[in-house]
């Protein structure tokens, strides 16, 4: 279970480090970047989404870090 738990922390940490970089990203840039299968890219996006963290822009089917909530990043430090 901590296994497991700290591995779901490592990969929401890449996500957001390279959505980050990148301004906005989709599915599949973060999914090559990070080395993760898009399923699990598009499960933490979700996750996070909705404790605040990313937004999805409407159409756009790209992900961005919202500035407003940047100090929710730092569970994931």
């Amino acid at each position: 279970m901590v296994r497991s738990v700290r591995r779901g922390l490592l990969a929401r940490t890449r996500i957001l480090q390279f959505i980050e970089r990148a301004g906005r990203a989709s599915v599949v840039d973060i999914s090559a970047a990070v080395g993760l299968s898009p399923s699990t890219v598009r499960y933490h996006l979700k996750n996070m989404a909705r404790e605040g963290v990313v937004k999805r822009l409407a159409g756009a089917g790209r992900w961005y870090v919202c500035p407003v909530e940047q100090e929710k990043l730092t569970a994931y430090e």
